[in-house]
């Protein structure tokens, strides 16, 4: 199976398990049927998020809310099944411990990057979130695009609008390096993100 571009960026390791597939990065065992089933299914969703096709549904979304499409609980079904599956991507690039996004009934504000033809070319999640030590305030919990998008100002833009939308806001990290940079010198963060994306560039750990 060939390997895409994002692949062997992401997902390069010379001890890669020979049952991993060099794309979607899936442990599967070939030989059981089930395994090839899930594994079908779960492959054919990363790449859709990867190469990201034109949709009726989410061109109409856009030419209603423009760049920034909310997702709801009450959204089309393959619109919060798009950013589901760009949470499960999100999670398996940066390591996370959990999906970060359920299409079921999530409680955060999500939103779908979209262009004009309905191409889903990222995502994001708001969460108003009560801390037990810290008042409680609004989080962007996270932040994902597309790779053949990225470094083309689409973190400036969505971060005007929350900030504009979500008083008192702050990026929930750690960050990406591509992140670190956008937040540590920002004057509309906090000084704990500023220094946190600060320490994080200085330690050189990504």
């Amino acid at each position: 199976m060939a390997q895409r571009p994002y692949a062997m960026e992401f997902y390069k390791d010379p001890n890669r398990h020979q049952g991993i597939c060099p794309v979607c990065n899936m442990l599967y065992v070939k030989e059981l049927p089930e395994d090839r089933r899930t594994h079908r299914a779960f492959h054919r969703a990363v790449v859709n998020v990867f190469e990201p096709k034109p949709s009726i549904t989410l061109a109409k979304l856009y030419s209603r809310h423009g760049q920034l499409v909310p997702v709801r609980w009450d959204s089309p079904q393959p619109v919060r099944r798009r950013l589901a599956d760009m949470s499960r991507v999100f999670k398996r690039e940066f390591g996370c411990d959990f999906t970060m996004y359920s299409e079921t009934g999530d409680p955060g504000d999500g939103y779908l990057i979209a262009e004009s033809d309905g191409r889903a070319v990222g995502g994001f999640v708001v969460r108003w979130i009560e801390f037990s030590n810290a008042p409680a305030q609004w989080i962007l919990s996270w932040v994902w695009v597309v790779p053949s998008h990225r470094r083309r100002g689409l973190m400036q833009t969505v971060w005007l609008m929350v900030v504009g939308k979500y008083p008192g806001i702050d990026p929930d990290p750690p960050f990406s390096k591509g992140a670190a940079f956008f937040f540590e010198n920002r004057d509309d963060v906090s000084d704990r993100i500023r220094r946190y994306a600060q320490s994080q560039l200085a330690a050189d750990n990504f």
